[in-house]
């Protein structure tokens, strides 16, 4: 296992404990804590699981990176830029200076599964068309309005938010274990040959 899936592993099961910790204060707590805490730890979990994604979806684009350099695959100049996550631009001098990437977790979500599955010369296409798709835009948005409050109300995580947050996890991480299962079947059979 390379460093590289080493780290990918290392963040998913740090984050992945978090949003499971949470889960546990929300839930099995439920009934002994207030209406404040019950609050509080939905909104640490819906923060928590977009960490999650977003920190294995980076990771995932690196291990795809790593293993696209190893077996010197042709990257075009726009999928290195995105899976290193950098654009370029030039400062008063004329230098050229890196600058990191703000890439929008729903087009970065769709490349990662794609590129991860491409550097192991497989097809994988997230998959957007059932009802976990929506429940993930929807648990976004909901992150976003807990990450940039504009009043009171923005910070209250209904039962129905939280209930799609919940399918949004189930969606990530079924379509990650699938993406690695196809990867590491890939791999097996090129080893037997």
């Amino acid at each position: 296992m390379s460093v590289t899936t080493q780290h990918l592993q290392s963040i998913f099961d740090t984050l992945y404990n978090d949003i499971d910790k949470c889960l546990v204060h929300t839930l099995l707590l439920a009934e002994h804590i207030s209406d404040d805490d019950k609050q509080f730890w939905r909104r640490v979990y819906i923060r928590s699981l977009f960490a999650f994604i977003e920190g294995v979806v980076y990771n995932m684009k690196q291990v795809a990176l790593e293993a696209l350099e190893d077996c010197k695959a042709n990257l075009t100049n726009g999928e290195e830029a995105i899976l290193q996550e950098k654009n370029y631009n030039l400062d008063d001098t004329g230098a050229i200076k890196p600058i990191d990437t703000r890439l929008s977790i729903r087009r970065n979500i769709k490349f990662a599964f794609t590129i991860l599955a491409k550097s192991s010369g497989q097809y994988y296409s997230l998959d957007i068309g059932d009802a976990r798709w929506d429940a993930f835009l929807k648990t976004l948005k909901a992150r976003d309005r807990l990450m940039h409050p504009k009043q009171e109300n923005d910070l209250v995580i209904t039962d129905a938010e939280f209930a799609l947050a919940s399918k949004t996890q189930n969606w990530f991480i079924e379509n990650f274990t699938q993406c690695l299962s196809l990867i590491n079947s890939s791999r097996t059979a090129a080893s037997n040959e």
